[in-house]
């Protein structure tokens, strides 16, 4: 049975355990060549695994949008608004749905898809309206 290798995508047959074509170790390791001490041929020796990259913190879209949107009409940087619904004398979030929501079975309610969430420019005072879906309904 032969293995494929991942740096140059050979086949090698399953008796060895280093590419025919490139020298990479059948782990994926590569491999490099040093003299020994002697000074007698060559000895190779497999290089250790690249060390992973810091994992980033999450940046969500939104947050990405607020820290960039600029105003379409003045170029100045937007700031981020609360919206709020004030039906019913009560003072939420304002929500969404999407078209095609119909009342749940069970409580005769609209599932909501999401929050509106808003930038405003100090500048000429232009207000973009964005959507974030909550988790749930996506």
């Amino acid at each position: 049975m032969a293995w494929y290798c991942n740096n140059c995508g050979e086949d090698s047959d399953d008796h060895f355990e280093v590419c025919w074509n490139c020298g990479t170790m059948r782990d994926g390791t590569e491999r490099i060549a040093i003299l020994p001490e002697d000074g007698t041929g060559t000895e190779e020796i497999p290089l250790p695994p690249p060390k992973a990259e810091p994992e980033k913190p999450y940046v969500s879209a939104w947050q990405r949008k607020v820290d960039t949107q600029r105003c379409p009409d003045c170029d100045v940087l937007m700031h981020p608004i609360r919206l709020l619904d004030g039906a019913n004398d009560q003072q939420g979030e304002l929500r969404y749905m999407t078209i095609q929501t119909t009342r749940g079975w069970h409580d005769g309610n609209f599932h909501l898809s999401g929050s509106v969430r808003g930038l405003i420019c100090s500048k000429c005072l232009r207000i973009l309206l964005y959507g974030a879906p909550d988790p749930h309904s996506i």
